[in-house]
């Protein structure tokens, strides 16, 4: 075992307190030597660790409790797992990672359940997922009619998140015309 691969003294336990992102921060540093030290097992391993710390993190949906922007997160993680694969020749596993961020993202944007904050968060990072998306696809064969498809989606989920934010605002100034709430 190696400097990258003791991984005993780093696990979701010994994180900070919860909806902190320290862990993930400090498993991506560590992933990221490793690649560039071309330790690729260990740099796997970690960004799957990091992946897994970034799903948690996601799921509290707590923002404000981090120093790294929820989306963010998602997304460095998941970019970080496609470019190893990428690197290890394995184009088509990559999409994976590139896809369940963009999925994410656009879920999240879209779901109204979700906090207000988060949901615009997502929609502002949600065109680095799509662009890493589509350029990958796109090397991958994919159609136009393809990319379109993820195109619209994201375009979607903007659009809701549109009409989120302009209700909050009509409901600030006492009315919404379109539902009749009352402020």
């Amino acid at each position: 075992m190696n400097a990258f691969t003791d991984l005993d003294a780093m696990n979701a336990a010994s994180a900070t307190p919860a909806g902190r992102d320290h862990l993930w921060l400090e498993l991506t540093a560590i992933a990221n030597k490793a690649f560039s030290a071309g330790e690729h097992a260990a740099a796997r391993t970690l960004y799957m660790r990091a992946l897994t710390e970034a799903e948690r993190l996601f799921a509290l949906q707590r923002p404000e409790a981090l120093t790294v922007p929820l989306p963010v997160i998602v997304n460095v993680s998941c970019h970080n797992l496609a470019a190893l694969l990428v690197h290890e020749g394995k184009d088509a596993e990559a999409t994976e990672p590139l896809a369940r961020a963009f999925d994410l993202l656009t879920g999240t944007a879209s779901r109204r359940s979700a906090p207000i904050a988060l949901r615009i968060s997502c929609a502002q990072h949600l065109k680095y997922a799509l662009a890493e998306l589509a350029a990958h696809i796109g090397k991958q064969g994919a159609t136009g009619a393809e990319i379109d498809s993820h195109v619209a989606r994201a375009k979607a989920a903007a659009l809701s998140v549109h009409h989120a934010v302009e209700h909050l605002r009509r409901i600030a100034q006492s009315a919404c015309g379109h539902c009749r709430l009352l402020n």
